[in-house]
């Protein structure tokens, strides 16, 4: 038997040079797609959408009732492979 004791000290700053941006698939449930629910990240593919002001929400109900394209965006996430 063995005793170990860890402490963390998270002072000191991770170097940028560690530090691997990984990109997220996106998350596309059956019949769509083939993610699983293990595959759904919620800090990345939960989108939030701004606070509309009084302006803004009448311009939208003036447009021809036609929905905004939607530009796909790839997502990344930071890891730190060699922890």
């Amino acid at each position: 038997m063995f005793y170990l004791e860890v402490t963390l000290n998270d002072r000191k700053p991770i170097p940028p040079t560690e530090i691997v941006e990984m990109p997220i698939d996106d998350f596309a449930p059956e019949p769509r797609g083939t993610s699983q629910d293990h595959d759904y990240d919620l800090f990345a593919h939960m989108d939030f959408e701004k606070e509309k002001t009084g302006d803004e929400e009448e311009e939208e109900e003036d447009l021809d009732g036609e929905p905004e394209a939607v530009v796909p965006t790839q997502l990344y996430k930071q890891t730190l492979p060699n922890v």
